[in-house]
C-alpha cells in the first residue's frame, strides 16, 4: 500500500514537472513572436522611405505593448513625435545662442539665426498640428483633403529646414561650428551632420505618414464603395501619394569649410 502511494506521488510530481517544463518553453517562444512581427512590419513600412535603415532604427523604439504598435499609422504618428521632439530641442538651442550673442554686434550672423529660429518655430507649429490631426483622424474624417494637407505641411517643414540651413551657411554662422570635442559638443551646435540627420528624420516621417494615410484612405474608399458611394475619385490620388519621388525633398549638402 505504501509502495502504491509512493508510485502515485512520483507520477503526480513527474506530470507536474513536465507541465512546468513545457510552460517554460512556451513562454519565451510567445514573447519572441511579437518583436519578430514588429520587425517584419517596420521593415515593410520603411520601404516607403528613402532611408529605410534609419527608419528601422527609429521604429525599433516603438513599444510592442501598444495595441497598434506595429501598424503603419502608429509608425507615422511615432515618427512625427520624434520630429517634434528634435525640432523643439533645435529651437531651444537657437534661443540660447541668440541670448549669448545679443551684444555681439554681428548683425549678419544673428539675423540669419533669427530667421532660422522663426522657421523652426513654424515647423514646431506644423508638427503639433499634424500630430493633432493624426491623433483625431478616423474613418469619417479621412479624406484626400486631409492627406493632402498633412503632406503639404510635412513638405513645408522640409523646405523650412533647408532654408534655415542655407541661411546659416551663407552667413557663416558660428552656430554651425561644433563646440569643443566629442559627440555631445557637436550636438550642441547646428553643424552639418546634425542638420543632415534632422533632414533625414523629416524625410522618413514624410514617407511613413504619407504611406500610412494613403493606405487608410484606400481602405476608406473601399468601405464607401461597398456602401454604394462613388468615392469621388479618392483612391487614385491616395494610391499615388507615396509613390512620388521623396528624393526631391531635402538632402543637406556636405559639410563646408567656412573660413
Amino acid at each position: 500500500m505504501q509502495r502504491h502511494n509512493l508510485s502515485s506521488l512520483f507520477l503526480i510530481f513527474s506530470l507536474l514537472f513536465l507541465f512546468l517544463f513545457s510552460l517554460s518553453l512556451l513562454i519565451p517562444a510567445t514573447a519572441a513572436q511579437t518583436p519578430s512581427n514588429n520587425s517584419s512590419s517596420s521593415s515593410s513600412a520603411c520601404k516607403s522611405t528613402i532611408y529605410p535603415k534609419l527608419c528601422r532604427s527609429i521604429l525599433s523604439a516603438v513599444g510592442s505593448n501598444s495595441p497598434s504598435g506595429n501598424s503603419p499609422y502608429n509608425y507615422g504618428k511615432f515618427s512625427v513625435k520624434q520630429c517634434l521632439k528634435r525640432t523643439r530641442k533645435m529651437s531651444e538651442l537657437i534661443n540660447r545662442y541668440l541670448y549669448r550673442r545679443r551684444d555681439s554686434g554681428d548683425r549678419y550672423d544673428t539675423g540669419a539665426v533669427e530667421d532660422c529660429r522663426q522657421l523652426l518655430m513654424l515647423n514646431v507649429e506644423f508638427l503639433e498640428s499634424i500630430a493633432e490631426e493624426l491623433q483625431s483622424a478616423d474613418d469619417q474624417s479621412m479624406s484626400s483633403e486631409l492627406v493632402g494637407r498633412i503632406r503639404s505641411r510635412l513638405s513645408a517643414i522640409v523646405t523650412n529646414h533647408q532654408t534655415c540651413y542655407d541661411g546659416l551657411v551663407e552667413a557663416k554662422s558660428g552656430i554651425l561650428l561644433p563646440r569643443g570635442n566629442g559627440t555631445m559638443a557637436a550636438a550642441a551646435s547646428l553643424s552639418a551632420p546634425v542638420m543632415f540627420d534632422m533632414s533625414r528624420l523629416y524625410s522618413v516621417s514624410l514617407g511613413l505618414v504619407t504611406h500610412a494615410l494613403a493606405k487608410n484612405l484606400k481602405h476608406h474608399h473601399k468601405r464607401q464603395k461597398k456602401k454604394g458611394e462613388s468615392g469621388n475619385g479618392l483612391f487614385p490620388a491616395a494610391a499615388n501619394l507615396h509613390r512620388k519621388p521623396l528624393a526631391q525633398f531635402i538632402k543637406v549638402r556636405p559639410a563646408f569649410n567656412f573660413y
